[in-house]
């Protein structure tokens, strides 16, 4: 082991770090950890070992997993199909102006670091764990590409080739690639938090472990953010985070830090994130940073999802929880249902000690024949058929699950084996969608809310100089904005927690036996009606679909003479101007 010296700050620092992550991994471990690997085997349906589970058969009902895989499309469309995603209000007059640009910049911002990937991974993560962390940070990313351009003589003259066109070279060069805020999907198994907290901003420290390179750490070191890097050098790779590899165990399949890559050593990383402060060590020896927080906006960079809050505790409840004794005893039925079956058709025999059978010969099989000296000295044991009442007894374990889930068979696309009236599903649809509601605004608020206020914090701390963007939409623009104009205070409302999305169809519904029932009043504005349908529906300018209508004062002077004609006129006397002249102005014919 290599002795390694630090200063008396960072000596304390180190034991600071170190303190705070046995004391909030302990916790964890005692309460959360093997929870969430039965939650994730329970999500990947995968059953317990052969020694733990004694049935013949080894079936899984991936119930669960069917609806963790129902609730994600619901929020990722009640979310994403809006555009913009997030809007921006402003908190006082004087940021009225730039609250528009900033709703463009940030959903710029979100579209580039292409968060619906990283939105879906983070609801998958809350669903079955019960919650899900991010991390908003400032990504600053170059890169090394190859170009052609027009070929420059030392004195900055393109150079021309016999036939008088440019001559054109390929070069390579570094660009900045990236340079915007990013939100960074974090593992859970990877962060560590106050066991005291309630929510991120009411603990005292979060700590997240992180793996990265020794080239990485040197090029921070270059840009005035790490020290003491040569001290890793010596020590790195002696420490493995181990939290959370048994899910790769669980399903089979080998921890890819297994792998070492002897020409890319990982260092492991422990940040240690207050308030007014960051402490980052390295391998659990080396303090690399400690200095105050770096963020003007002078809080814990992280952000928290949840879809079911427990009261005074910081994690949250997911699907897997709700029913994973529900889950167990529907793989227990179906099991035992099949153990059932096996046994009726492939019978245990009772066999006479002096029989002379041949037990490897007892096989249930067409045209088989059992050799014995004794007739009477085998008998068959029977089995009795369970398999009706299995049947009635799963109905009533799938319903207990999509009452604690709200997730109904309508929700997932089938029908149900009840007979309901359309009255009835739409009801029943329009419960699930108070869950799914409450799920998605849950997560709009904490994610995207509270990481769209970051973003904002973030853009007017490193951008320092004029930028430029694109706007994609029907049509492409690109838009230059000043650095004040992104200043100021502003409140960011998710659109996707509006949730009109989720109640369109059962409204839908709903508006067209209306518009049936008042179909003979003549009071109706039929017209109008329609319209908000169209809207409804998404089309941009329903006002395009209708035919304008003439006024009645008109129609008198119009009868008997053509529409046109009459039109005419009536523009002609309003004017003071003679039919001909009208038609003359409008290049329109006149009648002869």
């Amino acid at each position: 082991m290599v002795e390694i010296k630090l200063s008396e700050k960072d000596e304390k620092a180190k034991q600071l770090v170190k303190d705070r992550f046995n004391t909030a991994r302990d916790y964890r471990r005692l309460n959360y950890d093997q929870s969430w690997l039965r939650y994730q085997k329970q999500y990947r349906s995968r059953l317990a070992s052969e020694k733990e589970y004694k049935f013949q058969a080894r079936l899984f009902i991936p119930y669960s997993f069917s609806s963790v895989e129902t609730v994600i499309p619901r929020v990722m469309e009640a979310i994403f199909s809006y555009d913009p995603i997030v809007a921006v209000k402003p908190r006082s007059a004087e940021d009225i102006v730039n609250s528009s640009l900033i709703e463009k910049l940030l959903n710029y911002q979100i579209n580039r670091m292409d968060f619906i990937n990283s939105f879906h991974l983070l609801t998958k993560m809350c669903l079955i764990y019960g919650t899900c962390i991010a991390k908003v940070d400032w990504k600053k990313e170059y890169r090394k590409v190859k170009r052609f351009r027009a070929k420059i003589d030392e004195f900055g003259n393109p150079v021309y080739d016999d036939k008088g066109k440019p001559v054109i070279e390929k070069v390579e060069q570094e660009i900045l690639y990236y340079d915007d805020p990013y939100i960074y999907p974090i593992d859970i198994f990877n962060f560590y938090i106050d066991p005291k907290a309630t929510s991120i901003d009411t603990a005292e420290y979060c700590i997240m472990v992180t793996e990265t390179t020794m080239d990485r750490l040197r090029q921070m070191q270059k840009m005035g953010i790490y020290k003491n890097v040569n001290m890793v050098e010596e020590i790195k790779g002696t420490i493995r985070h181990d939290d959370g590899r048994e899910r790769f165990i669980n399903v089979d399949k080998h921890d890819p830090n297994n792998s070492i890559d002897k020409h890319s050593q990982k260092v492991t990383l422990y940040e240690h994130w207050e308030d007014d402060r960051v402490i980052v060590l390295a391998e659990e020896q080396v303090v690399i940073r400690d200095e105050e927080n770096p963020y003007w906006h002078c809080r814990k960079p992280f952000v928290s999802g949840i879809i079911c809050p427990v009261e005074h505790q910081f994690y949250g409840i997911g699907l897997m929880e709700m029913v994973e004794s529900l889950q167990n005893e529907l793989n227990d039925l179906r099991n035992l249902r099949m153990d059932n079956l096996k046994l009726a058709i492939n019978c245990m025999y009772k066999i006479a000690r002096d029989a002379d059978v041949d037990i490897d010969n007892l096989i249930n099989e067409p045209g088989g024949v059992i050799q014995t000296n004794y007739v009477d000295g085998i008998e068959a044991l029977e089995t009795k058929d369970v398999t009706t009442n299995a049947f009635t007894e799963a109905k009533i374990i799938t319903d207990d699950i999509q009452t604690t889930h709200g997730i109904y068979d309508y929700s997932k696309g089938r029908p149900s084996q009840d007979r309901e009236t359309a009255t009835g599903i739409l009801s029943l649809q329009e419960a699930a969608n108070y869950r799914f509601k409450l799920m998605i605004l849950l997560l709009c608020k904490n994610i995207l809310g509270r990481g769209s206020e970051f973003m904002v914090d973030l853009n007017e701390q490193f951008i320092n100089t004029d930028k430029i963007f694109k706007l994609t939409g029907e049509q492409y623009t690109v838009t230059q904005y000043d650095v004040e104009d992104i200043i100021g205070r502003f409140d960011f409302e998710p659109v996707g927690a509006s949730l009109e999305g989720l109640s369109k169809y059962a409204r839908l519904e709903q508006l067209l036996r209306y518009r049936q029932i008042f179909a003979g009043n003549p009071e109706f504005n039929q017209t109008a009606f329609d319209k908000e349908l169209m809207k409804l529906l998404h089309f941009l300018n329903p006002d395009q679909f209708f035919r304008q209508m003439i006024p009645q004062n008109m129609m008198g002077q119009m009868s008997g003479q053509n529409p046109m004609q009459s039109m005419l006129n009536q523009s002609g006397q309003m004017s003071g101007q003679t039919n001909g002249q009208m038609q003359g102005q409008m290049n329109l014919p006149v009648a002869q």
